[in-house]
């Protein structure tokens, strides 16, 4: 994972463990504060790693997501993520 807005997806869209996890619901709550430039990156990283330990899949390394998905990207109106295609 390498962005904010990817760990914001993972969390949102494609979560294999416990959505209703307190670590997992402060996490996405992080990464939106991150998206909508309340909080640093910093705070999303941390939030996230402790919500993929919490649910134990925390991995050493990550393979970025494929480019053939298209970026996502974070509507601050409609507070959504957005795959752009």
């Amino acid at each position: 994972m390498t962005s904010t807005v990817q760990a914001a997806d993972i969390l949102l869209n494609r979560w294999p463990g416990d959505r209703g996890a307190r670590k997992h619901l402060a996490a996405r709550k992080a990464c939106i504060a991150v998206l909508e430039g309340i909080k640093e990156a910093r705070a999303a990283r941390l939030a996230f790693e402790a919500a993929a330990k919490e649910a134990d899949i925390l991995a050493p390394s990550v393979t970025p997501i494929g480019k053939s998905e298209g970026p996502v990207l974070w509507n601050k109106r409609t507070r959504m993520l957005k795959r752009d295609r």
